[in-house]
């Protein structure tokens, strides 16, 4: 009688913590936030053909290069009609832009439908989503579908966060009368800063407010969430009130990789340096591993293909098993911190693909899994045969389980099928 009652203290307690652990956590659409405390239950969910991976601003959505999938069902709900290189949602995460026009993506109705206009490559939302600009036709409200203005088409368009300029290409528009009020020298990036004082194309910084140059730059930017900070790539971090060097510098990087945490109080240089600095004083707070880096929209955490990391603390909270060769994975937390998306470098031979990662408080309705054959060779896993001896590694492929080195992911849910007349990929030593 004792044993159980301590037992059932024991269970009680367990239940307790847990309860206390995600007090205050609000699911969303069945997945928990990623926080420093709850990041050591994050899972692979499953994982996506794909060569880029993009998540819809509210996380409800992933598109990659084959379509556009609801992530908490893993089912395509588009499968062509969108530009793979940009993201075709609205800043609010509440409309999709495809070829024929703009869908609602809660009743994936179409809401607005272009004329016969060809395909549509290049479009801009404005920042607040109450605007949409569409190459070669027009800038529209998306409350009244009106036309403001017809614009020319341009490879580039971008609008100001405070909705007041659009610039295609190498011109500047009033957004209110549609007349072109600045030209520069066309480069191939463009960044205003976030409270749309200024505006770095790859040559110069520009005041907004008089279009006089401020001071010129070499290469591309990206300014700090407080606009204090410029990054200038193979240059680097400068202060915008000057143009000179700050106190917050890189040591071996070129400034590829690097992230500023949305706070704006730290950032996490990648590449050689693998370490987060504070925008203010330029101390190192914390090595980490692995490429590129990623914060949190809380700032709470970093991200990397190789873990997870508490700020605060700076200590490794989780190992994840996608280590990288040359710097071009992506890795992307949701605006509300219940997904983190993952596209493993082309460096592995097993290919390209998205791996969606969350904290469900219900089964994953949809799973797939990964696989490691040697350590620069990993594959996703989108079906097995009853026996688990063969997994299927994309439409037609099949590996033999014998030859995997590592289960990186193999849940219960993945589908179970009957190995057909597919290709059985070679996995010897010297492939």
């Amino acid at each position: 009688m004792r044993k159980i009652i301590l037992l059932s203290l024991l269970v009680f307690s367990l239940c307790f913590l847990t309860l206390k652990l995600f007090a205050g956590v609000k699911a969303v659409d069945g997945f928990m936030p990623i926080t420093p405390d709850t990041a050591h239950f994050l899972e692979l969910g499953y994982i996506l053909p794909a060569i880029s991976c993009n998540l819809s601003p509210d996380g409800r959505f992933v598109q990659t290069y084959y379509g556009i999938y609801e992530i908490e069902t893993g089912q395509q709900v588009f499968s062509d009609g969108v530009d793979w290189s940009n993201r075709n949602f609205s800043q609010d995460g509440k409309m999709l832009l495809r070829t024929e026009g703009v869908y609602d993506t809660t009743t994936l109705e179409l809401i607005f439908a272009f004329p016969s206009l060809g395909e549509i490559f290049h479009f801009a939302f404005s920042e607040d989503s109450s605007l949409l600009a569409v190459g070669g036709y027009g800038v529209f409200e998306t409350a009244t579908w009106q036309k403001r203005f017809d614009i020319p088409d341009g490879w580039f368009m971008k609008f100001s966060p405070d909705n007041r300029w659009l610039v295609i290409r190498s011109e500047v528009y009033d957004v209110q009368t549609g007349e072109v009020v600045f030209q520069f020298s066309e480069g191939f990036t463009l960044e205003f800063s976030p409270d749309s004082t200024m505006m770095a194309t790859s040559r110069q910084v520009f005041d907004t407010g008089t279009w006089q140059e401020r001071f010129h730059i070499s290469g591309d930017s990206e300014f700090s969430p407080d606009g204090r900070l410029i990054v200038i790539l193979r240059d680097g971090v400068h202060d915008t009130a000057t143009g000179d060097y700050s106190a917050v510098q890189a040591e071996y990087s070129e400034y590829k990789d690097y992230a500023f945490s949305p706070d704006g109080k730290l950032i996490a240089f990648g590449v050689e340096d693998h370490r987060v600095k504070r925008t203010d004083t330029g101390e190192t707070l914390f090595y980490f591993d692995g490429n590129p880096p990623i914060f949190s929209s809380d700032s709470r955490l970093l991200a990397t293909p190789s873990g997870i990391y508490g700020v605060q603390s700076g200590g490794l909270l989780l190992d994840l098993p996608f280590y990288t060769g040359p710097p071009d994975s992506q890795i992307e937390f949701s605006s509300d911190n219940t997904i983190l998306a993952l596209t493993p470098s082309s460096w592995f031979k097993g290919g390209k693909f998205c791996a969606l990662y969350g904290i469900r408080g219900a089964p994953w309705p949809y799973r797939s899994g990964s696989v490691r054959i040697r350590p620069n060779r990993i594959y996703p896993v989108y079906a097995t045969t009853s026996d688990r001896n063969w997994l299927r590694i994309d439409d037609e492929r099949w590996i033999a389980m014998s030859d995997v080195e590592e289960i990186i992911s193999l849940p219960r849910g993945i589908p179970v099928e009957t190995r057909g007349n597919g290709t059985d990929e070679n996995i010897s030593p010297a492939s």
